[in-house]
């Protein structure tokens, strides 16, 4: 069995402004203006408006990290459960949560989520949306010289969806959305809250094709 995971696009990593000039008064960093309980969040969403219509059937892949070159440093593993059925699994830490959350999620957009089995028992070609998700954990931002990016905690998230013939053949997919998004938080414990939440802030957009900056609650 082959197994089909894939990359969309590298991970653009954005470097700070120098400049040689010394500055007589260096102006304090701006601080991160947010609630313990939001982050900001630098979203990219893209749909395939010219796919046909989006299956509502779906499989979620547990999550796996990504490197800081946008490439996974996890590796996705298998086994047989009791029933005979394949199921797949991540080192990644709390790979499963992240796959169960976006499930739910899922489901109360109306789809309805299946087996890695199923999916390959599947007698109708691109009949299941297949979904990725990746991330990248807390890492410490400087911010910029511009003071346009304060500093803070971040971490980047990605979500990915493709549809594949019946033989599963990685080569013929069809790619329908590709999100991705950073956010910037304060406080390191509410990492994996935030990537959680990132992603199922991704599903509620699901369909649209833009850029957009705004602060995030991880109440909802």
């Amino acid at each position: 069995m082959r197994m089909f995971l894939y990359l969309l696009l590298p991970l653009l990593m954005t470097g700070c402004l120098k400049t040689n000039e010394p500055k007589a008064s260096p102006e304090p960093a701006p601080t991160l203006n947010l609630a313990d309980w939001q982050f900001l969040a630098k979203i990219n969403a893209i749909y395939a408006s010219d796919s046909e219509l989006v299956p509502k059937e779906a499989y979620v892949f547990p999550a796996l990290r990504l490197g800081a070159n946008g490439q996974p440093i996890d590796a996705l593993a298998h086994r047989m459960d009791a029933d005979g059925a394949l199921r797949w699994f991540s080192p990644a830490p709390r790979a499963g949560e992240i796959q169960v959350v976006i499930e739910q999620k899922l489901s109360t957009k109306g789809f309805k989520i299946i087996s890695f089995q199923s999916l390959m028992n599947s007698q109708k070609e691109h009949s299941v949306l297949v979904f990725n998700p990746y991330f990248i954990d807390a890492r410490w931002s400087d911010g910029d010289t511009l003071k346009a990016i304060p500093e803070g905690w971040s971490t980047f998230t990605r979500l990915t969806a493709s549809t594949y013939p019946m033989d599963l053949n990685p080569a013929e997919k069809r790619d329908i959305i590709q999100q991705e998004l950073v956010s910037l938080y304060r406080e390191k414990s509410n990492s994996q809250d935030v990537i959680k939440r990132s992603l199922t802030y991704l599903i509620d957009h699901i369909g649209q094709t833009r850029e957009w900056t705004e602060p995030v609650s991880l109440l909802k």
